[in-house]
């Protein structure tokens, strides 16, 4: 209903003055199922977005009626079903009864589409001088019934409603945000399979060649097909039913063709080499003369995939590399770092109000300024740019609409130029730029796009810049064995900037290290949820408007939580600011900063509550022990997150020197919330000396010798550490217990609700005998 009444008053805005009074009725019909050329082989269905918009109905062979009467009286939408037929329901599912499309759709009413005629028939009678609008008539649209255009073509026009469609749905309501925000969600991890796949190659996880039947954790990837295969698979895994588009599975030089969707070839490989080490680190493979390592040719795989949810879009890139030990060359890592660049700083350029063409043209800008730096163009930097030599490498446009299609409403992202007022003056001076470009506009709130330069040594684009004297050939050959490198995201335009809806990494670390990396974004995930309810309950204890609290994975002590603030993007609120402590603390922003650590601290007194609460059950009413609460100085995973664990630190996780280094309280590594909150209270000077946190600085406190933080013994193993901590506790459980029972013993008073709970009673510490003594 949303939908329909946004597509009538942009309707209604595009109709002459005569024709905006009248009645209007908008009439679209679904896609049907089609069939391989002469054959009775059923093509996959995908419904017609037009009407999927309006209805969000998939069944074919259905079509819709929308009534605005004009005066204020609302939009009726009315859906027409197919009728079972039973000779297809042996052959196929039957489409859904009246009363399951009845409880489905948001319609006034649903009837057969042998109805709809007659329903038409009945509308057109009470309003005579009604406008009903349909699509143009093309392939590109379902047809339209013969019945209807030879009874209604008197009254209709074609005109108007696909522009009104496009406008409507170029600005995404917040149900359309978050379907698009689920795609988007199942491809990244779809992508983040394909580099686990790939990294398992890349460090010897998969040895000999494998025969019959292979099981899914055994799959690997050595040919573009395989990449596409296990990408689809992991989407239809989850539930998607649909790719967004043919996936784009590119390896090699053919990574400099943009829509390349063959995937048929394999990686390329270079000789068979005899081995004796079985500890190597690259795929083996059956030789010849017994086990030899077939190694693969240093390249790269460009993979553009995205899957669909409920017909809404994904659109994701990463280029990731292959052989070289899962390492980029020399060459592939300073074309990929200067991709990466050009793309965050078009993320950070994003805000309502800024043209579309001036974040392309920076891009091209970056492109230039880098490549003078490489030695691939040579000359005055405003002299190459306005050559427009840079289009040969970034050919395409930086980015497009997404949503019900994945190059979204063409007609509203790129008005006629002769029409478009809006496109900036600079833009005249470099047309060839801006010619494969598919959004000109200035980016509103509610915008989906996607962002994705790329840098590619196509050798059909290259011909015609060979002659170039901008270009350095001999150091452009050094890169033309790149390829190509795209990395693309999806992003939501809000009120004071942009949310990035794509979650798997892009960094030259994560890219290289994928299985390695892949647990450093785990908070981060949690804390984008529009919805922390879908956190497993094993791992979610509580949220709030500004927190999540879970349990920690790996708990270094009986007691062990994260406090995560929540990212909130129109709030500025991002993963950029929120991704550590050190991050957030820097943010021009310093009294909302203090607001997101108060968040937190408010937060952490509940859990106290909570442990305390907990500690008794576990211990008796008389036991309870220290809890700090505070933050890594250089965490091991991206998003700010405050520790709460208690003092025990007694816990089979506890593992390593650089575990209990990092949260022992009197070493400096665990910084305590009061500590921080207290640096906001210093002169500016003071608070940004201790707000640097100096990664060398505290790194070095990770490998001094451990020690107790309570009596200050040295223990040389982790184990004997261990053993160490247990006794403390152990005895301090039976001290408190003992000092209750002498209580009791004093007063007779046994009642177990009488006793405080704000914290353990300050007692001595007996130093124990240290590591050397039994």
């Amino acid at each position: 209903q949303l939908h329909a009444e946004k597509t009538f008053a942009k309707l209604v805005r595009l109709l002459p003055d005569a024709d905006k009074q009248r009645p209007h009725v908008v009439h679209l019909v679904s896609e049907q199922v089609t069939y391989r050329h002469d054959t009775d082989r059923e093509l996959s269905f995908r419904q017609e977005s037009n009407f999927y918009y309006l209805t969000g109905c998939n069944t074919p062979g259905s079509s819709m009626l929308a009534v605005d009467y004009g005066a204020g009286s609302g939009v009726q939408l009315h859906l027409f079903v197919p009728r079972e037929d039973p000779l297809e329901t042996m052959w196929s599912p039957p489409p859904p009864t009246l009363q399951a499309s009845t409880d489905m759709f948001d319609a006034h009413s649903v009837k057969y589409t042998d109805d709809f005629l007659s329903t038409l028939t009945t509308i057109v009678a009470q309003c005579p001088d009604a406008l009903i609008h349909t699509l143009p008539v093309s392939p590109q649209f379902p047809s339209l019934s013969k019945k209807f255009a030879s009874n209604f073509a008197g009254s209709t026009t074609s005109a108007y409603l696909l522009p009104a469609l496009h406008l409507a749905r170029l600005i995404k309501t917040p149900y359309e945000i978050e379907l698009i925000r689920k795609a988007n969600a199942i491809s990244s991890r779809a992508h983040e399979v394909i580099m686990r796949v790939l990294g398992k190659d890349a460090k010897g996880l998969i040895l000999g060649q494998e025969e019959g039947v292979v099981m899914p954790d055994r799959w690997r990837i050595e040919k573009e097909a395989e990449a596409e295969a296990i990408f689809v698979a992991s989407c239809r895994r989850e539930g998607s039913n649909h790719q967004a588009y043919l996936p784009i599975c590119a390896s090699a030089q053919r990574a400099s063709t943009l829509h390349y969707c063959c995937n048929d070839r394999e990686f390329a490989w270079g000789p068979f080499i005899p081995q004796h080490d079985a500890h190597d680190d690259l795929p083996y493979t059956s030789g010849a003369n017994g086990v030899s390592k077939k190694i693969f040719i240093p390249q790269v795989l460009l993979l553009d995939a995205g899957c669909e949810w409920n017909n809404y879009a994904s659109d994701i890139t990463r280029t990731t590399p292959i052989g070289n030990g899962g390492k980029f060359t020399k060459e592939a890592r300073e074309i990929y770092s200067l991709v990466l660049k050009m793309q965050n700083d078009s993320i950070a350029a994003l805000k309502p109000g800024v043209h579309w063409d001036t974040i392309h043209l920076e891009c091209h800008k970056t492109l230039v300024k880098r490549f003078l730096e490489l030695k691939i163009f040579k000359g005055n930097e405003d002299e190459v740019l306005h050559s427009g030599i840079s289009a040969s490498f970034f050919p395409h446009g930086l980015g497009h609409s997404l949503g019900l299609d994945v190059h979204d409403v063409p007609s509203a992202s790129k008005p006629d130029a002769k029409f478009n007022m809006t496109i900036p003056t600079e833009s005249e001076q470099n047309p060839e730029f801006y010619r494969y470009l598919r959004l000109r506009l200035p980016l509103e709130a509610g915008m989906v796009l996607t962002v994705e330069p790329g840098v590619y040594f196509s050798p059909h684009l290259l011909a015609p810049v060979r002659p170039s004297p901008y270009v350095d050939h001999e150091v452009l050959a050094r890169y033309e064995s790149v390829g190509g490198v795209r990395i693309e995201d999806v992003l939501l335009i809000t009120e004071n900037g942009s949310e990035n809806l794509t979650t798997v990494g892009k960094d030259v670390d994560w890219i290289e290290k994928p299985p390695q990396m892949a647990f450093l974004k785990a908070l981060k995930d949690f804390a984008c949820l529009p919805d922390p309810k879908t956190i497993p309950p094993s791992t979610l204890l509580k949220f709030t408007d500004t927190t999540i609290t879970i349990f920690d994975k790996y708990p270094k002590a009986k007691f062990h939580f994260l406090i995560l603030p929540r990212v909130r993007p129109d709030e500025g609120l991002t993963t950029g600011v929120l991704h550590d402590l050190k991050s957030l603390l820097a943010w021009g922003e310093k009294d909302r900063a203090l607001e997101v650590l108060r968040d937190l601290e408010k937060e952490s007194k509940e859990v106290l509550d909570m442990i305390r609460n907990e500690m008794h059950k576990q211990y008796g009413e008389s036991c309870e022990w220290k809890v700090f609460t505070g933050f890594h100085a250089v965490p091991s995973m991206h998003h700010v997150h405050l520790h709460v664990i208690s003092s025990d630190y007694v816990s089979p996780t506890l593992k390593t020197k650089k575990h209990w280094n990092s949260f022992s309280p009197k070493l400096g590594f665990f910084l305590e919330l009061k500590d921080v909150l207290d640096w906001f209270e210093m002169p500016e000077e003071a608070f940004k000396k201790n707000a640097s946190l100096p990664e060398s600085q505290y790194e070095r406190l990770l490998k001094t010798d451990m020690e107790c933080w309570r009596c200050e013994a040295e223990l040389k193993t982790v184990p004997k550490l261990q053993d160490h901590l247990k006794v403390h506790f152990d005895r301090e459980i039976a001290r408190m217990k003992k000092k209750r029972k002498h209580e009791i013993d004093l007063t007779g008073d046994d009642d177990k609700g009488a006793e405080a709970s704000d914290g353990p009673p300050a007692a001595k510490i007996t130093k124990l005998p240290d590591s050397k003594s039994k």
